[in-house]
C-alpha cells in the first residue's frame, strides 16, 4: 500500500479528537464510534483526520480506522446479484462482516483484527489490508449505512459506542461527486446522470438515517 498524504485537520477534526481521547482514558477496553454520513459529505476524511490527529497525540492508544467501503461486495457478486448499476446502496454491502470485525475488536485479544479495504483502482474489496491492533483503545469505523434503521445494519449500529451523523448539504455533496467521478475519467453528463440517480437517492436514505445518530455535525456547528 503507497503511502498517502496525512489529511486535513479540521477544527471539527480536532474537536472530536479531543472528545474521544477524552471518553478513552474514562473508560476501559475499545471504543468503537461511527462517523456516518451521505455519500460526498466529507466523512471518510473527517474520519482519517480524527485518527491522524489523535495518533499524533496520543499515540499509546494506536487509534485505528475502518473505512465501510471495505465491505462491499466484490463486482463478481455484484453482478450475480444484478447490484452492479447500483454499486453503493445498503444492499451491495455485507453489514454481517462489519458487525463481525466489530465483535472481535471490541473483545479481549492478543493478535491483531484483520479488516478489508476497497482498492479504488482496481475496484475491489480487498480482505486484510488494513488491521485493527491488540492494544486500540479507540476505532473510528466511517460510512454512509452505519446507523441504518434497517435489518442486517442494525447489527452494526448495536455495536457503535457513539455514532456521529455528518450532515452536509445536497448541493454541495452533488458538486463534490460528480466531481471526484470527472477526475476518474467520467464524462461529465454521465457523471452528472450517475449522481443524480444512484447518489442522490443513497443521500437521502443516509440523511433519513441521521436520527439514529447520538450527534448531528454541520460544518462549522453540531447538534446533538
Amino acid at each position: 500500500m503507497t503511502e498517502q498524504t496525512p489529511p486535513p485537520v479540521s477544527d471539527l477534526a480536532r474537536a472530536l479528537a479531543a472528545q474521544l481521547v477524552q471518553e478513552a482514558d474514562a473508560s476501559a477496553g475499545t471504543r468503537v464510534v461511527g462517523i456516518a454520513g451521505g455519500p460526498g459529505s466529507g466523512k471518510s476524511t473527517l474520519a482519517a483526520a480524527v485518527v491522524a490527529t489523535i495518533r499524533d497525540r496520543r499515540p499509546e492508544l494506536a487509534p485505528a480506522l475502518v473505512p465501510m467501503d471495505g465491505f462491499h461486495l466484490s463486482q463478481a457478486e455484484l453482478e450475480r446479484r444484478r447490484l452492479a448499476d447500483r454499486k453503493g446502496a445498503p444492499e451491495t454491502f455485507a453489514p454481517e462482516a462489519l458487525a463481525a470485525v466489530l465483535d472481535e475488536v471490541h473483545a479481549p485479544r492478543s493478535a491483531p483484527v484483520p479488516v478489508p479495504d476497497y482498492d479504488r483502482l482496481l475496484h475491489e474489496p480487498v480482505h486484510g489490508r488494513l488491521a485493527v491492533p491488540p492494544e486500540t483503545r479507540i476505532v473510528v469505523v466511517e460510512g454512509n449505512w452505519l446507523g441504518l434503521d434497517a435489518s442486517p445494519w442494525l447489527r452494526v449500529r448495536e455495536r457503535l459506542d457513539l455514532l456521529l451523523f455528518l450532515d452536509v448539504p445536497w448541493e454541495v455533496c452533488r458538486e463534490r461527486l460528480i466531481e471526484r467521478r470527472v477526475a476518474t475519467g467520467r464524462e461529465r453528463a454521465a457523471a452528472q446522470a450517475w449522481v443524480d440517480a444512484v447518489d442522490a437517492e443513497n443521500y437521502w436514505l443516509a440523511h433519513d438515517s441521521s436520527r439514529r445518530a447520538d450527534r448531528v455535525l454541520t460544518p462549522g456547528n453540531d447538534r446533538r
